[in-house]
């Protein structure tokens, strides 16, 4: 991976560079950049490395962790370090993770699929220092999640896909979450004049048991 910063970080199978001109001058055909070692750990060819702010979040080769690639000041040294921030959560990676993505908005979290189909989510706020992760689980596998920006502007959607056993078929859903919901392939009916007697469309929760959640809204 590669990825501009205030220089521009290289990640290889074996280490991690930093690419530099020297003394403020562009990379060009003749004023090649030198590269200096910065980290030993090592990058899995996928997925891809995520920029987040200042620092660089990439899967170190293996799998099993995912390192964040900041600046370092020590003793007046400007270089990076690829701290681990999974260091305190490694019963979650056991399986390995097979894709990442990250939101910014209306808040921070890194996503990291697993082996296993579960999916492992943190809290990263770093000017706050924090970075706490939870395992999120389903009917099911997760196999692949992304971010995009969502119609409104207001925020980012997480969009996964989805392996099922449905009837003893076994299917891929694309999926979106609900910030508000917080539950699998939920069906929204929002009609205040019409309240609904019956619900169509839910093939999709074949043989499966499903909650009911009824909410009203009060004008004062």
């Amino acid at each position: 991976w590669m990825k501009s910063m205030d220089f521009i970080l290289v990640g290889t199978i074996g280490n991690e560079y930093k690419l530099d001109a020297g003394d403020g001058f562009t990379i060009t055909p003749n004023n090649p950049a030198k590269a200096a070692l910065q980290s030993s750990w090592g990058s899995d060819p996928e997925p891809d490395a995520i920029r987040a702010g200042a620092a660089v979040i990439f899967l170190q080769r293996g799998r099993l962790q995912i390192r964040e690639m900041g600046k370092a000041f020590e003793a007046g040294l400007d270089a990076y370090q690829a701290a681990d921030l999974t260091i305190l959560a490694t019963h979650l990676f056991q399986s390995g993770v097979t894709e990442m993505a990250r939101t910014t908005a209306p808040a921070s979290y890194l996503l990291a699929v697993l082996g296993s189909g579960d999916m492992a989510v943190a809290t990263y706020e770093r000017p706050e220092q924090v970075v706490a992760w939870s395992k999120f689980t389903t009917d099911g596998e997760y196999k692949s999640v992304c971010v995009i920006p969502n119609k409104c502007g207001s925020g980012d959607e997480v969009w996964a896909l989805v392996e099922r056993t449905i009837n003893g078929r076994r299917d891929i859903f694309v999926e979106v979450f609900d910030g508000q919901l917080n539950t699998d392939c939920a069906l929204v009916h929002e009609d205040e004049d019409n309240p609904a007697s019956g619900v169509a469309g839910l093939t999709h929760l074949e043989a499966e048991t499903v909650d009911v959640v009824r909410t009203t809204q009060r004008s004062f």
